[in-house]
């Protein structure tokens, strides 16, 4: 079992705002394959030989250098999956003890590139603003994860980026007008010598959306080695399907919904296994729950997960890495320490909190688990 364990949260580097009379607008796309956005359709072929089991970022190539500079700057990456033409690297903030599993509190690259490194895409998905009607740091906290990532590879581009995102980070609602009152998106794209980097208001910018107040900046690179239908998609090294997991899961009380199996909820617990999967399929790409843990009565061991409804264990996870990856719970589930790392080849992400020890010695904890990551987000597609 290879596993990695981090601390530190992210640091975002200090940033200067260029300001920029003359800032390109629209969608222009680098080639004849895809749009400012990114490919339209990377996951629309057959298998290509498609490997889940997620290892540590090789070294070199661009893509290695991004997520080299991400950890440094206090990011987990790893990549998650791969093929016979492309490789995806998926980074996020490291969680903290006490945290608030199940918010939109963290930032997220993904990463796609070629199989000699050189990069495709990026994606940078920052949290959700929270009950903020303008919030000038937002420019600041995505050129901060860009100087971080794919600045770090091309400090050229950072002048024309900054004009781009400042733009949008202050759209202008017209005279008399009021922020909170909804409007089109504002979205800016940009194309350097590099690649085309694409600015909106929101995670998704399809036709008719609107948006008010300080909505989430979202932004995407996309090069001129990106192509249609390459990218890799597979899950099936450490996950199950949704029809495959359920039997075992309904064995312990939760409810499982729909043709895709999914939510499953167990009111006995205030559980819900939540699914991202493969469009088309039952394929699970990522599976997330919580449940208890430390030590509820003097002398008494951690309960097992069986009495948190799995009594047939997390049947989500393929029994090749099921556990190895139950055992990095009970251990979060005892000591209240957070987790992200690689255990059997999987991506496991265990969020924590925990009460101070009692006189007695009891204490309680709260563990979020997350297996998985999910495949990069094309916003306007």
């Amino acid at each position: 079992m290879a596993a990695h364990f981090f601390r530190p949260g992210f640091r975002g580097l200090p940033a200067v705002l260029v300001l920029l009379a003359a800032v390109l607008g629209g969608c222009s796309a680098p080639d004849g394959t895809s749009t400012g956005w990114g490919p339209l359709q990377p996951f629309a072929h057959e298998p290509m030989n498609e490997t889940s089991i997620a290892v540590p970022v090789a070294s070199g190539g661009e893509a290695g250098t991004i997520a080299h500079s991400l950890k440094l700057a206090g990011f987990f990456c790893a990549q998650v999956r791969s093929n016979d033409t492309s490789r995806q690297i998926w980074c996020r903030t490291s969680p903290s003890e006490n945290g608030d599993p199940g918010q939109s509190a963290v930032t997220h690259v993904d990463l796609v590139s070629a199989l000699d490194g050189r990069l495709q895409y990026a994606h940078i998905g920052l949290p959700d603003p929270t009950g903020i009607t303008w919030d000038p740091e937002q420019a600041k906290s995505l050129m901060s994860v860009l100087n971080a990532s794919v600045l770090s590879l091309w400090p050229a581009d950072t002048g024309p980026v900054s004009g781009a995102v400042d733009k949008v980070a202050n759209p202008g609602t017209g005279l008399g007008k009021d922020r909170d009152d909804p409007r089109p998106p504002a979205r800016e794209s940009i194309t350097t010598d590099h690649a085309t980097y694409s600015v909106g208001e929101g995670r998704y910018f399809g036709e008719g959306i609107t948006v008010s107040g300080a909505p989430v900046l979202t932004l995407t690179v996309t090069t001129k080695v990106a192509k249609d239908r390459s990218w890799p998609y597979g899950g099936a090294h450490y996950a199950t399907t949704t029809t495959a997991a359920a039997p075992g899961l309904e064995a312990g009380g939760f409810d499982c919904y729909g043709p895709e199996q999914s939510p499953c909820t167990r009111p006995a617990g205030n559980q819900q296994v939540n699914y991202t999967i493969r469009n088309g399929t039952d394929q699970i790409l990522t599976a997330s729950v919580g449940m208890g843990g430390g030590l509820s009565e003097p002398g008494q061991g951690l309960t097992s997960i069986a009495e948190w409804g799995f009594p047939q264990g997390l049947t989500f996870l393929t029994p090749t890495v099921r556990s190895a990856v139950e055992r990095q719970l009970d251990r979060a589930r005892l000591t209240g320490e957070p987790f992200i790392g690689i255990v059997e080849g999987t991506v496991v992400l265990l969020e924590t909190r925990h009460t101070p020890p009692q006189p007695d010695g009891t204490y309680a904890v709260r563990v979020d688990l997350t297996i998985g990551a999910p495949l990069p987000i094309i916003p306007g597609t």
